[in-house]
């Protein structure tokens, strides 16, 4: 294979040493990627940093445990990375994007990036990592319980609650 010519670039310097549009898109990555290395220090579970704009923090997690917890120490979290260098946080809002798929059914390393027009939804974390919502598992109730729920299921009349409970109750030992 014959070696690349001089004016062949690497993208990385040609995307250091642009200007104009693709220079700018390319300082925004990098300030979104400091910060979300510095939001992953306070904030110990899946999270991705959307945008940064006048002090307005946007952060996605993949769980509404998660966002509930991101909002209820909001303000602490602020002044924690204030204190560190870089731009100044003035407010944090959360997002949630669950991820597709059901979870209970199909194993975590079966699943892949999936998109969906100009939407990308990320491959779940490995057990490595660490996530803040709790890892969902199917248990199993005992026969009592199961006739308890069978029995209670038949004087519902809401048809939808009515087929839930005897899902739940097929469940029993």
């Amino acid at each position: 294979m014959p070696k690349p010519t001089r004016s062949l670039r690497l993208s990385g310097q040609i995307l250091k040493s642009g200007s104009g549009q693709l220079r700018s898109i390319y300082d925004q990555t990098r300030r979104l990627k400091a910060l979300h290395r510095r939001v992953t220090q306070h904030v110990h579970c899946d999270i991705d940093v959307a945008s940064f704009n006048d002090g307005n923090l946007h952060l996605i997690v993949s769980s509404a445990a998660s966002a509930t917890r991101i909002r209820y120490r909001h303000k602490v979290l602020i002044s924690e990375m204030n204190r560190e260098p870089g731009p100044t946080i003035h407010s944090i809002r959360v997002s949630v994007s669950p991820i597709t798929g059901n979870p209970l059914r199909e194993p975590a390393s079966t699943r892949n990036t999936e998109s969906e027009g100009d939407k990308t939804y990320p491959k779940p974390p490995d057990n490595n990592q660490r996530n803040c919502s709790a890892t969902l598992q199917v248990r199993e109730i005992s026969r009592r319980s199961a006739e308890h729920l069978a029995k209670t299921a038949s004087y519902i009349e809401d048809k939808h609650l009515r087929k839930a409970l005897e899902r739940l109750s097929k469940r029993g030992k």
